[in-house]
């Protein structure tokens, strides 16, 4: 999960540096990213569809 956070950082703080602004989708990792943090430790509050390391992994790489 922290290596998945760290890529993510990086490729926000390059745009950034670029005066680029995030894409849809670059907002939508995060928030998937927000999604598994909840579903790992905090599961009383359950999500609304399942998020997955190796899930977020792939979406990354696609």
């Amino acid at each position: 999960m922290q290596e998945l956070e760290q890529m993510w950082q990086e490729k926000v703080d390059a745009l950034t540096k670029q005066n680029q602004p995030l894409s849809d989708g670059l907002k939508m990792f995060q928030w998937q990213q927000e999604e598994l943090h909840l579903s790992l430790f905090e599961q009383e509050l359950k999500t609304p569809y399942p998020v997955l390391v190796k899930r977020l992994r792939k979406k990354w790489e696609g």
